[in-house]
C-alpha cells in the first residue's frame, strides 16, 4: 500500500506515455520483422526450386546442344575422313585413269636411292637415321617416308622396288586431297596422312613433318614401322569389317603433335586392302571447340567412349602422361561414387538424362549427359548444386541484411520515441499535476483548521488566476475551490470568534467523550461551563445543564447546536452526516475523515 502510494500522478502519466508509445512500435517492429522473414524464407524456398528446375532444364539443354555440337565437329572431321577414303580407294583401284603425276623437274645429284622415284634420297649419314627414304629437305608439298627395311629390301628385289616406287608415285597423288583437307580444318586438325600397307607413308602438316629432326631427337627409329601402331590396326579388316571411318582414342602421337586423337578409315582396291588413311586432331582442339563450357563460373564437361575411357577431359593430358599413355577411366578424372556409376552404365549405353551425384569430396553435383552419335562417344556436363544455390543464399544473405537493418532502425526509432514520450510526458504531466498539486497545497492548509481573516487576507489561499481562467475540467475544478475558499472567508467573517473556540472544542469533545470516565465528564462539564458561559444566541449564556446532557448521552454537538439549543446527535463534524452506531467510529464511513 505505502509503494503504491508513493507513485505520483507525473510518474503514471509518463509511463503511460511510454507504454501507449513503445507497444505499437514494438508491435509493428515484431510484426515487420516475421513478415520479412516469413517472406524472405518463402521466397528463398521458391527461388531454390525455381533455380534447381531451370538449372536442370539448363543443364540438359547444355548437353544436348554441346552433344550436338559435338556431333557436328566429329561428324565434319568424319566426312572428310570418308571423302579422302573413298579418293584413295578410287585412286588405288583405277589407277591409270589417274595418269602420271607431275614429277619435279629435279633430280638429286647425289645418293640417289636404286629403283626409287628421283625426287628422294637416302640417308647415308652415320647415326640411327642411315638407310632410310624421305624428302629430307622438303622439296616436295607432303613428306613421304619408307623406313630402312623397305629401302633395304627394294634395293636387293628389284620387282619389290619397282612396286615400291609405283605406290611412292601413288602416293603424290594422295596430295590433291591431303592438302585441301587439311587447310580447309585447320587450326582444328594438325595432320591429314597415308599408311600403305608395307611400309610407303605420307602426311600432310604444317610445317612440313622433318624426318631428320623426328630421328635426330629419338622420337622415331629409321625402322619404325608405322603399319604396327594402333591407328592403322583399328582400321584394319578385322578391326573394322565394316570399312567406316572410325574415332581413334586418344594417344600421344609419335611424330610430335602431341595428344591427340584420330579419325581413320580402311582404302581398298577392291577386295585388297590397301592401307588406311586418317586425320589427326589434338586433344587441346577438342577441349577449346568441343568442350568449352560456361555453367556458372564452375561447370565443365567431358567425353567418354563406350568402354568407359575418358577421351577428352580437362585433366586428360595430365593424367594420361601419367599412365605412359595407357587409357584414362573417367572415374580417375571425376569420381567413382555409386551415383556417378549408375549415371556412368547409362552414358556407356548411349542414353541420355540428369542425375544428382554426390562426389567423394561430399560435395553434390548435377550431372547431365548425352550421347554423340556420330562418335559412339558420349558427352556429359557437371556443375555443382552449391553453383546453383548461390544466387538464392546470396538472396537470403541480403534478406537477413534487410532484416536485421530493420530491427535496427525499430529499436532506434522506439529509442527515439521513449525519449519524446518522456519529454512530451513530463511537458503533459506538469501541466496537470501543477495545479493539482497547488490545489492540493491550498486544501492541506484549509484541513489544518488554523484559518484566520489575516491568512486569506495575504493571499495565502488565493487560488491563481492561471488556473481559474483554464477551459478545461481543471479550470472549473479550480473555480469551484475557489468558491469554497471564498465561502470559508465569508463564515469565518461573520462567525465571533468564541464560537469557533467552541466548534473547535466540539470537535475535541466528539472524539473523546466515548472513552472518557464519570470523573473525567466532570472534569470536562467544569471546563465548558468556563468556556462557553454567557454564550449563546443573541449573547444569551447556554445552560450548562444542556451541555452536561449532551455530553453524557455520548453525542457530538455542533456550534450550531450549543448556539440554538437544539436536541444533541451524533453527527459527522464534517460531511453532517449521522452517525448512529453502538460504538462511535474512528472514522466516518461517508467522508472517511478521522474522528477520534
Amino acid at each position: 500500500m505505502a509503494d503504491r502510494e508513493r507513485i505520483g500522478i507525473r510518474e503514471k502519466i509518463l509511463a503511460a506515455f511510454v507504454v501507449l508509445s513503445l507497444i505499437p512500435l514494438v508491435f509493428l517492429g515484431a510484426v515487420s520483422s516475421y513478415e520479412m522473414g516469413r517472406v524472405g524464407k518463402r521466397s528463398v524456398e521458391e527461388s531454390t526450386d525455381a533455380l534447381e528446375s531451370q538449372a536442370e532444364t539448363h543443364l540438359r539443354d547444355i548437353a544436348r546442344d554441346k552433344a550436338g555440337f559435338s556431333d557436328g565437329f566429329f561428324l565434319g572431321i568424319r566426312k572428310d575422313a570418308t571423302m579422302l577414303q573413298s579418293y584413295a580407294s578410287d585412286l588405288f583401284t583405277n589407277r591409270d585413269r589417274y595418269g602420271r603425276p607431275a614429277y619435279p623437274a629435279f633430280r638429286y645429284a647425289t645418293n640417289l636411292a636404286a629403283n626409287l622415284p628421283a625426287y628422294g634420297y637416302l640417308n647415308t649419314s652415320a647415326g640411327e637415321g642411315n638407310g632410310s627414304w624421305a624428302d629430307w629437305d622438303h622439296r616436295l608439298a607432303s613428306s613421304p617416308y619408307l623406313n630402312r627395311s623397305v629401302v633395304s629390301k627394294a634395293a636387293s628385289d628389284p620387282v619389290y622396288a619397282s612396286w615400291v616406287s609405283a605406290e611412292m608415285n601413288s602416293t603424290m597423288l594422295l596430295d590433291k586431297m591431303l592438302a585441301p583437307t587439311y587447310e580447309r580444318n585447320k587450326p582444328n586438325v594438325v595432320a591429314t596422312w597415308f599408311v600403305r600397307s608395307g611400309g610407303p607413308s605420307t602426311s600432310y602438316q604444317e610445317p612440313p613433318l622433318d624426318w631428320g629432326a623426328q630421328i635426330a631427337s629419338g622420337k622415331v627409329t629409321a625402322d619404325w614401322d608405322e603399319s604396327s601402331e594402333e591407328y592403322f590396326r583399328a582400321a584394319t579388316p578385322g578391326r573394322d569389317p565394316a570399312r567406316k571411318p572410325v574415332w581413334i582414342d586418344p594417344y600421344y602421337d609419335t611424330v610430335g603433335n602431341g595428344w591427340i586423337i584420330s579419325c581413320v578409315a580402311p582404302v581398298y582396291a577392291g577386295p585388297e586392302f590397301i592401307g588406311v588413311i586418317g586425320i589427326d586432331v589434338t586433344l587441346d582442339v577438342v577441349v577449346a571447340e568441343v568442350l568449352e563450357v560456361s555453367v556458372l563460373g564452375t561447370g565443365h564437361a567431358f567425353l567418354i567412349n563406350s568402354a568407359g575411357d575418358a577421351i577428352a577431359h580437362r585433366d586428360l593430358v595430365a593424367a594420361m602422361g601419367a599412365s605412359d599413355g595407357n587409357p584414362v577411366p573417367i572415374t580417375s578424372l571425376e569420381t567413382a561414387s555409386p551415383q556417378f556409376s549408375s549415371a556412368l552404365a547409362r552414358m556407356r549405353a548411349g542414353e541420355k538424362g540428369l542425375q544428382k551425384v554426390v562426389y567423394s569430396d561430399g560435395k553434390g553435383y548435377h550431372l547431365a549427359y548425352a550421347p554423340v552419335p556420330s562418335t559412339g562417344l558420349s558427352l556429359g556436363v557437371v556443375i555443382p548444386v552449391d553453383e546453383v544455390s548461390r544466387p538464392v543464399r546470396d538472396t537470403q544473405d541480403e534478406i537477413n541484411s534487410l532484416t536485421s537493418t530493420t530491427i535496427y532502425q525499430v529499436v532506434a526509432i522506439d529509442a527515439v520515441a521513449i525519449v519524446l514520450a518522456v519529454v512530451l510526458g513530463m511537458a503533459v504531466a506538469g501541466r496537470i499535476v501543477r495545479p493539482i498539486k497547488r490545489l492540493s497545497d491550498l486544501a492541506a492548509k484549509i484541513g489544518t483548521g488554523e484559518l484566520d481573516e489575516k491568512m486569506f487576507d495575504s493571499g495565502e489561499l488565493n487560488v491563481e488566476t492561471e488556473l481559474t481562467d483554464r477551459p478545461d475540467e481543471m479550470g472549473e475544478l479550480a473555480r469551484s475551490f475557489e468558491g469554497m475558499i471564498n465561502s470559508i472567508r465569508e463564515d469565518i467573517r461573520k462567525t465571533p470568534k468564541s464560537e469557533i473556540k467552541i466548534e473547535i472544542k466540539d470537535s475535541v469533545i466528539s472524539r473523546s467523550f466515548t472513552d472518557m470516565g464519570a470523573d473525567s465528564k466532570d472534569t470536562l462539564k467544569k471546563e465548558m461551563e468556563g468556556e462557553t458561559a454567557g454564550v449563546g444566541a443573541g449573547g444569551e449564556p447556554v445552560e450548562v445543564v444542556e451541555m452536561k446532557d449532551a455530553a453524557v448521552s455520548g453525542a457530538v454537538v455542533s456550534r450550531g447546536q450549543l448556539s440554538t439549543g437544539a436536541p444533541a446527535m451524533s453527527i459527522c463534524p464534517y460531511c453532517g452526516k449521522e452517525l448512529n452506531f453502538p460504538k462511535p467510529p474512528r472514522f466516518c464511513p461517508y467522508c472517511k475523515e478521522r474522528l477520534h
